[in-house]
């Protein structure tokens, strides 16, 4: 069961960064990742995320080697590893995550308060 922790309202935090490069003339996606690797000495999981904040990738190109051809699992990613990626202070633990206010719409009663008394 997933723990959300309340806080009070705050504006959402965007990352203030550039476009995204492209990936360098003459090489391709796979070039670039073991590139990402090698140079921070990352996991394959934490290589893929940097991938995707540092270069401007196609969707389909992101999708077929994601689940054809990079040995990548996010199941054993930790909240340490992938808080930079969704603006979060891993040493916080979480409790600068921001409460998400929510609106009922076409559900039951019973059903939006089991989901907002869980927050």
């Amino acid at each position: 069961m997933a723990i959300f922790y309340r806080t009070p309202y705050r504006h959402l935090q965007t990352r203030e960064r550039g476009p995204l490069s492209k990936i360098p003339p003459g090489s391709d996606v796979f070039e670039a990742f073991s590139k990402a690797r090698a140079d921070k000495d990352l996991t394959d999981e934490e290589a893929f995320l940097e991938l995707l904040a540092t270069y401007d990738i196609p969707l389909s190109t992101l999708a077929k080697i994601s689940t054809q051809k990079l040995e990548v699992s996010f199941s054993n990613v930790t909240f340490q590893q992938i808080a930079p990626y969704v603006w979060l202070d891993p040493s916080r633990a979480g409790l600068d995550i921001l409460r998400l206010d929510i609106y009922r719409s076409r559900i039951p009663t019973d059903m939006f308060r089991d989901i907002y008394c869980c927050q």
